[in-house]
């Protein structure tokens, strides 16, 4: 495909790949707008991107893009990201029962990610062997702009139940972030950082009845933890 893909409205349905992107492999930044509405569903893959695999992504403008039971035996069980991803604008995205045999069950980002402006992300019973039952970022992560972010009975293997991240992570501007019934087999049974991470400018997170077997059922830090002008529950 070409640098730049745009997107209308597709389905992907029992598809597979015997390398990565199940349903959908893009080498260069796709673009979903526009009240687009994408669908993975029963989709796998033998590496990477159970649904989808991109080196690139902005999901805007009240877009919508569901994961439905899609599974990779690398990372990101739904989604697999090789390049800054963005998620804002209204859009939706959800991960439903989506499994990895590494990091991020339902969405695994490689660089910078950005969930804003009054996105919805829901991770809904997803689960990896290794890092970040629902999502796993390893380098910076942000969300702001009164986004809102679910984890519902999410789980790893790993560390971090719902959400791990690996470098720097930020939750502000009037955003949620919300952690029910997650759990790790190592540390962070909700959320797990083990770099810098911030909670700041009116963000609310919640932590109810996650569990660890490790440290922090709720949320686990390994390194610097900055809470200012913010709510955690």
């Amino acid at each position: 495909l070409g640098q730049r893909n745009s997107l209308t409205s597709l389905v992907f349905r029992n598809c597979s790949s015997k390398d990565s992107g199940g349903g959908f492999f893009a080498r260069g930044l796709s673009s979903i707008q526009g009240h687009s509405l994408v669908k993975f569903e029963d989709c796998s893959s033998q590496k990477a991107g159970g649904g989808f695999y991109s080196k690139g992504i902005e999901i805007l403008e009240n877009a919508t893009v569901t994961f439905d039971n899609c599974r990779a035996e690398s990372s990101g069980g739904g989604f697999f990201s090789n390049s800054d991803s963005k998620i804002s604008g209204r859009s939706r995205v959800m991960f439903r029962r989506c499994k990895s045999q590494l990091n991020g069950g339902g969405f695994a980002s490689t660089v910078v990610s950005e969930i804003s402006e009054n996105a919805t992300v829901t991770f809904d019973n997803c689960s990896a062997r290794g890092d970040g039952g629902g999502y796993a970022s390893s380098e910076f992560s942000e969300i702001s702009g009164k986004t809102t972010v679910l984890f519902d009975k999410c789980s790893a293997g790993g560390n971090g139940g719902g959400f791990y991240a690996y470098s720097h992570s930020k939750v502000s501007a009037s955003s949620t972030v919300i952690f029910q019934r997650c759990n790790s087999q190592g540390s962070g049974g909700g959320f797990a950082s083990f770099s810098v991470s911030e909670i700041s400018e009116s963000a609310t997170v919640s932590f109810d009845n996650c569990s660890a077997r490790g440290d922090g059922g709720g949320f686990y830090a390994y390194s610097h933890s900055k809470i200012s002008g913010s709510s955690t529950d």
